[in-house]
C-alpha cells in the first residue's frame, strides 16, 4: 500500500516528556516526506503554537489545531469556533468546580486564572515574530472573555491536579449533549462545537488533497484521537496509550519516549 498522508498526534505521541521532537521521528518523518508523503500534525495545540515545531521538519508540513478545529491548505481554511453561549457553560461549569479554564484560538488563549510564566506558549513566544506569537490574557472574567473571543475560540482546555472534580465536570457539561467533550489527559477534558473532533477534521483534509482513507496513517495516544485512529486506512495506537485506545487501533508502536513514531514509519513505510 501507497500511504499518501500521515497525521500525527503531538503530545504524547511525536514528542518526547520534554515536549520535543526525538531526532529519530525527526529523521522519519524527513524521510516520509522525501518519498512523497504529505505529513500533518494533528494537535490540541492552538495553530500558531503547533506552527513551531515545523522549523524542525519543514514548511510543508500541515497543522490541524485545537483538536480538529482549525487548519489552512492553500485557499481553504477550515474553522469550527464556541458561541458565546458555549464558552459561557464551560466557563461557568470551570468556575463552579474551581478548575482552570483555558479558552483557545489559532492565535490567542484567555484564561480563567494566572498562566505562569513558565508555560510552555510564553516560552515559544519569544522564538516567533509578533505575527507569529499568541496573544495570552489571564485571571479573564466570563464578561472579558465574551468580550474578547471575537468568533475566535475553537476549544477550550479545563485542567486541575484534582482529577475527580475535572471528572465531575466532564461529565455535567457531557450531560447537556450541546458540544463534543474527550480528555487529552487524565487530569483534563477538552470542549469543542458538537460535531467537531480530530478525525472529521482529518477527513476534510484528505478530501482537499484527495487522498483516500486507506492512504492515511493515523498516530495518537489518547481518547482525543480516536475518532482520527478509526477513520485511517492505518490507525496507531502509542505504547503509552490507555488499553481503550490500543484496543481500537490496527497496530500498537512503541512509547513516545522511545520514539514509537519513528518505529512505526521505519516498519510500515518501507
Amino acid at each position: 500500500m501507497k500511504y499518501k498522508l500521515i497525521c500525527i498526534d503531538m503530545d504524547g505521541t511525536l514528542l518526547n516528556n520534554k515536549f520535543t521532537i526525538p531526532d529519530e521521528n525527526i529523521r522519519a518523518l524527513k524521510e516520509a516526506m522525501e518519498n512523497g508523503v504529505k505529513i500533518a500534525l494533528v494537535t490540541g495545540r492552538p495553530f500558531n503554537i503547533a506552527s513551531y515545531f515545523k522549523r524542525f521538519l519543514g514548511d510543508d508540513v500541515l497543522i490541524v489545531g485545537t483538536n480538529g478545529t482549525y487548519y489552512k491548505y492553500g485557499e481553504v481554511l477550515y474553522k469550527k469556533t464556541l458561541s458565546a453561549d458555549e464558552i459561557e457553560s464551560i466557563y461557568n461549569i470551570a468556575e463552579k468546580h474551581k478548575l482552570t479554564a483555558y479558552f483557545k484560538g489559532h492565535n490567542i488563549v484567555l484564561s480563567n486564572e494566572k498562566i505562569p510564566e513558565n508555560h510552555q506558549y510564553k516560552m515559544i513566544n519569544t522564538y516567533l515574530n509578533d505575527e507569529e506569537k499568541m496573544n495570552l490574557f489571564d485571571n479573564c472574567s466570563l464578561q472579558f472573555t465574551l468580550e474578547n473571543h471575537n468568533e475566535n475560540i475553537c476549544k477550550c482546555i479545563v485542567f486541575s491536579d484534582d482529577t475527580e472534580a475535572v471528572n465531575k465536570a466532564k461529565q455535567e457539561l457531557k450531560q447537556y449533549n450541546i458540544l463534543e467533550v474527550v480528555s487529552s489527559h487524565v487530569n483534563n477534558f477538552e470542549a469543542m462545537q458538537l460535531g467537531t473532533s480530530k478525525g472529521v477534521a482529518v477527513k476534510s483534509l484528505c478530501d482537499s488533497l484527495n487522498v483516500k482513507p486507506e492512504e492515511l496513517i493515523c498516530i495518537g495516544d489518547n481518547e482525543n484521537d480516536l475518532s482520527m485512529i478509526q477513520f485511517a486506512g492505518l490507525g496507531i495506537a502509542m505504547g503509552n496509550a490507555p488499553e481503550e485506545i490500543k484496543l481500537q487501533a490496527d497496530y500498537v508502536t512503541d512509547n513516545n519516549v522511545n520514539c514509537g513514531v519513528a518505529k512505526a514509519l521505519d516498519l510500515f513505510l518501507k
